[in-house]
């Protein structure tokens, strides 16, 4: 009988404890349950903005192979831009077009993918290969301050040495040579290699000549 009780005491706290408790307990589990069907439809959302994007990149490079057209390329760039921006491939194709925007001589078209680029930065290694190509091109529109102070921005170190040689061109630009030498120099002593070594070494040996020959005067 005692027993019995027991248990019924047993029940009606129990009862009581899932009166008091139930609905908490309910929206614990619906949250939860919400939580990881989110959680995987984010994922699965991510994926086919990846594999679309992805797509859309390959028909743009595809494009490029056989239309030199930049105008032609533009809606699929744009598509990219607009619909997938927080993907690599955005960035992608941004810089892939401000390429074909060079080697057009329309540095201003290449200007806006760049930036771009930098105003909508989904990955860091490309916003800094945006940034040193903008340089470039800024230097060689004439815009020589403004090379010097994308040169000057923070980079990783596997850019260090072409942008000692950047830091170089621009400071060289702007007739600071003792600057612009040890610019190069430095870029030259960098651990990883640069693109056109003998290129800048030329430029180094230059100006050092220039130098010693002002001093000889």
């Amino acid at each position: 009988m005692a027993m019995h009780e027991t248990e019924e005491e047993q029940i009606e706290a129990l009862k009581k404890w899932w009166a008091d408790n139930g609905r908490a307990v309910m929206l614990g589990l619906l949250l939860g349950v919400a939580l990881i069907l989110g959680w995987r439809f984010w994922g699965d959302h991510q994926r086919t903005q990846a594999e679309e994007a992805s797509s859309l990149y390959e028909s743009l490079i595809e494009g490029m192979g056989v239309e030199s057209d930049a105008a032609a390329l533009l809606p699929l760039q744009t598509q990219l831009g607009r619909n997938y921006a927080d993907t690599p491939y955005a960035s992608l194709a941004a810089l892939a077009m401000a390429k074909l925007y060079v080697s057009q001589y329309d540095m201003k078209a290449a200007q806006r993918q760049l930036s771009w680029v930098l105003e909508n930065e989904a990955d860091e290694s490309l916003g800094q290969v945006a940034r040193l190509r903008l340089g470039r091109i800024l230097l060689a529109v004439g815009e020589k301050e403004k090379a010097l102070k994308l040169a000057k921005a923070p980079y990783s170190e596997a850019f260090f040495a072409d942008v000692a040689e950047l830091q170089g061109d621009a400071l060289l630009a702007l007739g600071r040579l003792d600057e612009a030498r040890l610019a190069y120099q430095e870029a030259l002593s960098a651990p990883i290699a640069i693109g056109d070594r003998q290129g800048l070494q030329m430029k180094y040996d230059d100006l050092k000549g220039v130098q010693a020959a002002d001093s000889a005067s």
